[in-house]
């Protein structure tokens, strides 16, 4: 508790940058006109807010917090906007928690190799938080494809008759299927 408030000062920075994120990657990633929503959405926006929250808070206790923090402010700002619904909200938790439990891995991965290289400019990791929301939407690009345009099938029936084919065509054709004035 010595250091409580830098860890809150952490925390805060870590769950704006994620909420952020995870807002502003939810705007991209709304396919306008439709109301399909893919992996882009409910995998990339929490992976990309978690890695973004690993890049900002130096402790993985603090970007766990912080983790914490953006998923409840960002999922209540989008209950209370209209934007989803609470079932949702509860259905989608989990995978939600997974993908910022992943995105958080990430980042501290990548934070611990660029240590090692010598790089703790901020500018570099100015550069990667900018580069977030570029990934949702090219991620919401490629993904575009598939959830507006509908997968072309060939549908077929097929009616078996008891009975040899110019028999039934024969029949078919003694009936009269035009309408006639009376």
């Amino acid at each position: 508790m010595r250091n409580w408030n830098d860890s809150m000062i952490g925390v805060l920075i870590g769950g704006l940058t994620g909420t952020a994120i995870g807002l502003g990657g939810f705007w991209l990633a709304e396919i306008p006109g439709t109301h399909a929503m893919g992996l882009v959405m409910f995998f990339l926006v929490p992976l990309s807010a978690g890695f973004a929250i690993a890049l900002v808070t130096k402790k993985p206790n603090r970007a766990s917090a912080a983790a914490v923090l953006t998923a409840i402010v960002s999922l209540v700002v989008l209950v209370a906007t209209g934007m989803e619904s609470f079932l949702c909200v509860l259905l989608l938790s989990p995978l939600l928690f997974v993908a910022l439990a992943a995105g958080i891995a990430l980042g501290i991965l990548f934070r611990n190799l660029t240590a090692k290289v010598g790089d703790k400019n901020v500018t570099f990791t100015s550069v990667v938080l900018v580069s977030m929301p570029l990934v949702i939407l090219a991620g919401h690009r490629v993904e575009v494809e598939t959830l507006v345009h509908p997968r072309r099938e060939i549908v077929t029936s097929t009616v078996r008759l008891a009975g040899e084919p110019s028999d039934v065509w024969a029949s078919r054709k003694k009936r009269n299927y035009c309408m006639t004035k009376s």
